[in-house]
């Protein structure tokens, strides 16, 4: 009987230990580029996330920026990307996370398979500087998400989405790599329901309502449910 107590508890450890877990007043940092920005307008990743951690009380910052790269292109303003660069840099340095979920493909993807080693040097460096700058104990890089056809005359996204089914075996395979966790955000979305962004690219509230708890799901936490959700947006 002891045997098997002792088997029971060591399957349950082994089983939850792959598992991303939250611990009390941990800071959680989003970062990317334009899904990750504009996912503080509505609400529904952040609030996702909250109650993803249970009894846990954790905090969340939104670090995305509209446009950027793994190079920082867009927080430079009008100067190089390094300053860019350094300007993350220095925010995660000042906010010194626990968990940073990191969001960026969406930009490079347009490149193409030309564009991959680029990408991939510039995403090392990036997590090279984050893990030297905050020692995240928790990194996990989500792919982006799939991009949307709109009726004409906005252009068919069938071709920059297998791009993006190329960019996003590539993180996965550079989250392996690194030892970091990776959540598949493009294959969580398949089989959603239509008219979800903008304009092909950018998700609307609508949008963010569908991909916030498909995203929880991805990074291996509980989603949690719609009344949930509601409530908790309403609340703020």
């Amino acid at each position: 009987m002891k045997h098997w107590m002792l088997l029971l508890l060591f399957l349950s450890s082994w089983a939850n230990a792959d598992k991303l877990t939250f611990h009390d007043q941990d800071m959680v940092v989003l970062l990317g580029n334009t899904v990750i920005e504009r996912a503080q307008k509505h609400g529904h990743l952040e609030t996702a996330l909250t109650l993803a951690a249970a009894d846990k009380n954790i905090r969340v910052r939104n670090l995305g920026w509209s446009g950027d790269t793994v190079y920082g292109h867009a927080r430079s303003y009008f100067g190089p990307p390094q300053e860019g660069f350094e300007r993350l840099q220095a925010d995660l340095t000042r906010i010194k996370p626990n968990v940073i979920v990191v969001c960026y493909g969406a930009v490079a993807a347009f490149e193409g398979k030309a564009g991959l080693p680029h990408f991939i040097d510039g995403y090392n460096r990036l997590l090279d500087m984050i893990s030297q700058s905050a020692n995240p104990r928790e990194i996990v890089l989500v792919s982006p998400p799939p991009a949307e056809t709109h009726p004409a005359p906005m252009p068919d996204m069938a071709a920059h989405n297998q791009r993006l089914v190329l960019y996003r075996d590539a993180i996965a395979a550079l989250a392996k790599k690194r030892n970091h966790r990776f959540a598949d955000l493009f294959k969580s979305m398949e089989g959603s329901s239509a008219n979800l962004t903008e304009n092909g690219l950018h998700y609307s509230e609508k949008g963010y309502s569908v991909l916030a708890p498909r995203c929880i799901s991805a990074m291996g936490l509980t989603p949690p449910s719609a009344k949930q959700l509601s409530s908790k947006t309403a609340q703020q």
